[in-house]
């Protein structure tokens, strides 16, 4: 009998004792039965709102992924230009005031998403002296993408190389942003009017091979009619016969 209660004695403490140890691992208990100060809050990670990188402003304002559009425009995931101030561009001591005054205001225009602010602004300083504003004004038009095409292609004639070279890259980039139709082919059209080197019209004519041969065949042969430099012409020449499979003919 009295090995029974004893028993029955330890059983008890052992369960009591047991019960006393889960108790203070239980949310809001500690181990040694007093309160936690994080009782009742949710535990887990919480969710944290991607930040953006200080100084950029992105398409729309706030952080994207893909492609975002601005103003109606297919743009890239590029940030938008911010030349940071008249003062900072190469040269801004040979400005005029005028000169200054634009540039100002084609900043706060394209930091409004006013695209015909911006473009009333390119107006007034694709013919610039200053090839560093030339270049930053096809950085912004390109930015813009597709809305601004007609501006880019303003400066594709550009005098000095690099601004050029930089303005078709842009202009290019544009243009394969769009459907790959008869308004896409017309552009295409209008940018190889104004080159002249072989290389770049090649990389130019390639971009017409998505587009239906039905709408691509005038065009060539409208572009080949009116061009006078012989080089351009045989190159022109040389992509309406493969358009129409006649390179490969037997």
């Amino acid at each position: 009998m009295k090995k029974t209660i004893l028993i029955i004695g330890l059983l008890a403490i052992g369960l009591v004792g047991g019960w006393l140890v889960l108790k203070g691992r239980q949310p809001g208990g500690t181990a040694n039965g007093g309160s936690s100060s994080t009782a009742g809050t949710k535990r887990g990670p919480a969710g944290r709102q991607q930040p953006v990188r200080p100084g950029w402003t992105l398409h729309g304002g706030g952080a994207t992924s893909g492609v975002a559009s601005v103003a109606g425009a297919a743009a890239s995931t590029n940030a938008r230009p911010d030349w940071g101030g008249v003062d900072l561009i190469e040269g801004a001591e040979n400005l005029s005031a005028e000169e200054k005054q634009w540039i100002e205001k084609l900043q706060t225009a394209s930091d409004a998403d006013d695209l015909q602010g911006v473009k009333e602004a390119a107006r007034q300083l694709k013919n610039s002296k200053s090839a560093a504003v030339r270049t930053r004004l096809a950085s912004l038009l390109g930015w813009f993408g597709t809305a601004a095409l007609p501006e880019l292609i303003d400066l594709l004639g550009d005098a000095d190389a690099e601004v050029a070279e930089a303005t078709m890259i842009y202009t290019l980039e544009a243009i394969d942003e769009m459907d790959d139709g008869p308004e896409k082919a017309e552009l295409l059209a209008a940018l190889i009017a104004t080159l002249s080197d072989l290389d770049a019209i090649d990389d130019a004519l390639m971009r017409f091979a998505p587009i239906d041969d039905d709408i691509v065949i005038p065009i060539l042969e409208g572009l080949i009619a009116k061009e006078q430099d012989p080089a351009k012409r045989a190159a022109l020449q040389d992509y309406l016969a493969f358009t129409k499979g006649e390179m490969f003919a037997s």
